[in-house]
């Protein structure tokens, strides 16, 4: 995952936990009435797409998302989207 450091930093953005809480709830993925953890940290990807949610860098993401849940992603989006 070193490797794709830059390229993850680069894509990052950070959101405050009420973006991300709003985010869960637009979106509706995994849990609705997800709250944010107090002290924690959330971000977005700039190559994801909100209409379509999708992954706008699908041929070019990172480790991290091609494994992401569990390298079963199928053309979509972290949490936070």
């Amino acid at each position: 995952m070193l490797a794709d450091g830059p390229y993850v930093k680069d894509m990052l953005i950070w959101i405050t936990p009420e973006e991300a809480r709003d985010r869960h709830r637009k979106f509706g993925w995994f849990f609705r009435n997800w709250e944010p953890v107090p002290g924690e940290f959330y971000f977005t990807c700039k190559h994801f797409d909100r209409e379509t949610r999708l992954c706008k860098a699908y041929d070019k993401r990172p480790k991290m998302c091609r494994d992401y849940p569990e390298g079963k992603c199928k053309h979509g989006c972290g949490i936070n989207g």
